[in-house]
């Protein structure tokens, strides 16, 4: 009797074992017939995507932006770089700036619509385009997403420093949200919940999503238990007293980081919001430049009882944003 090969096994076990190989392997068994091309297509489920413009700038990207834990804990039986594509941009395409984010959102765009069944996505780019955001909206499965738009190290000739200290806000994020996209949002698609409404964690570092564009974001997703938000200058405390009426996230997040920000307006009044969130076991306000320490600890030791607690600074504030800034090698960097 002829061993069975694996063709021979029912769908569920194709599945299961191509979703544990690394992409280079599921690209390589892709390639020997149609068939198996049709189910690669249908078996990656976790990617860690970075498109860089020198492999310098690759190796400090992958550095300073550890994989997420959710990341990690979806592929348990690879090392930490098991699901990562790096793409290198060739010179002629990171000339300018324009060049290289044009080139980085197209890319990713191609990869989003080629691999629909993707669960774990973290994009790792300069910046993101209203067209990127759409082809993440349409990942039905999705359940963590991770957007870092935040690379400080990088040098580039076309690229000042101001670049990463800031972000704009912009209705391009309305397509993640069934509350704001309208059909041209959805570029097309029937109503309902973009990326399946069943997202357990969030990752936005240095986006533009403003308070309410959030606030609808995370009301499509319920079961949402942990946000991670670095950079985005433009929330307020309006987001924190959006989520305290939310009685998903009241009862369900357990890990909410809400880091490195100037704005004025994340200061003492977003803390009597955060005792609505009863189920917060971690909370890290790192670097919030207007909330002060004492205060902190005051509502946490009277209010909050959270054990995980990152406070805003350990030292002075000057002192801090001293040590912040580092020690610059390249004097010619502006």
């Amino acid at each position: 009797m002829p061993a069975a090969g694996l063709s021979s096994l029912p769908p569920e076990l194709h599945h299961l074992i191509l979703s544990q190989l690394p992409p280079a392997s599921l690209l390589a068994f892709s390639r020997t017939s149609r068939r198996n091309y049709a189910l690669h297509l249908r078996s990656l489920t976790a990617l860690r995507l970075g498109i860089f413009h020198s492999r310098i700038a690759s190796l400090l990207s992958l550095l300073l932006c550890p994989p997420s834990e959710d990341f990690c804990g979806n592929n348990s039986n690879n090392s930490n770089n098991g699901n990562v594509v790096c793409v290198f941009l060739s010179r002629a395409e990171t000339r300018t700036r324009r060049d290289v984010l044009a080139r980085q959102n197209t890319l990713s765009q191609a990869l989003l619509a080629r691999y629909p069944n993707i669960q774990t996505l973290d994009l790792l780019l300069w910046d993101i385009a209203p067209k990127t955001l759409l082809s993440i909206s349409a990942l039905p499965s999705l359940r963590h997403l991770s957007i870092r738009l935040d690379h400080p190290h990088i040098r580039h000739p076309d690229v000042s420093r101001a670049f990463w200290e800031g972000c704009a806000p912009g209705t391009m994020w309305n397509c993640l949200s069934s509350t704001l996209g309208s059909p041209e949002d959805r570029g097309g698609r029937e109503p309902g919940r973009p990326m399946g409404g069943r997202l357990l964690t969030l990752r936005l570092e240095r986006c533009g999503i403003t308070d309410y564009q959030l606030e609808c974001l995370l009301k499509d997703h319920p079961l949402m238990r942990e946000l991670r938000l670095k950079k985005c200058s433009v929330l307020t405390d309006e987001l924190f007293e959006a989520m305290a009426r939310s009685p998903a996230l009241a009862t369900r997040l357990t890990l909410l980081s809400f880091t490195n920000t100037a704005n004025e307006a994340i200061d003492a009044r977003i803390l009597p919001y955060i005792r609505e969130l009863k189920a917060l076991k971690t909370l890290s306000l790192d670097c919030c430049a207007h909330l002060p320490n004492e205060l902190v600890k005051h509502f946490n030791d009277t209010e909050w009882m959270i054990p995980g607690l990152i406070l805003p600074y350990e030292e002075d504030p000057a002192a801090m944003a001293e040590v912040g800034r580092g020690i610059e090698v390249d004097d010619q960097y502006k």
